[in-house]
């Protein structure tokens, strides 16, 4: 999908040990594009700027570490979302989505990653009741398109209209 829709600037909501961040990076090398991701947890900050190092992909990440709401609420509006993967604390995705909407243009794709179950430590698969009501008002939200890809543990694509 990144490298599809060619962003030159990818949010990324919860970076944990940069798995995830490393696959955007890579896929936007081409374009010259930029990865920004946000972390909090100063342990798996440390494991991620490893990997980033290790992986050669330093020039191509920016790892913020602040809250994510911080991090929307103060975003530079000259710095346009083109697209964005959101995988981080699941009861707060309502409100990262009602402080990304004004920054992102009619063409960015969010990708919202355990849209369906959430896997737990011990291995299970459960419905969460945020995830399932922010997947609810999603799809009731009449200013926005949606599409629920049952794969993995589900991917929520979101546009705006």
């Amino acid at each position: 999908m990144v490298e599809f829709s060619k962003p030159k600037n990818i949010l990324e909501l919860g970076t944990s040990v940069g798995y995830s961040t490393l696959f955007l990076a890579k896929s936007i090398q081409n374009n010259k594009g930029h990865v920004y991701t946000t972390e909090i947890m100063k342990e798996k900050i440390k494991l991620a700027k490893k990997h980033f190092k290790e992986a050669g992909l330093n020039n191509y990440i920016s790892l913020i570490e602040k809250d994510i709401l911080d991090v929307l609420k103060n975003w530079d509006k000259k710095k346009q979302i083109d697209f964005v993967f959101m995988d981080a604390d699941k009861e707060r995705y309502s409100l990262y989505l009602d402080l990304l909407l004004p920054l992102l243009n009619s063409r960015t794709l969010i990708v919202v990653d355990n849209a369906g179950k959430v896997r737990m430590a011990d291995g299970k698969l459960i419905d969460s009741e945020y995830i399932r009501k922010f997947v609810q008002n999603v799809k009731a939200n009449k200013k926005l398109n949606s599409i629920f890809l049952d794969m993995d543990n589900g991917l929520l694509l979101i546009t705006k209209i």
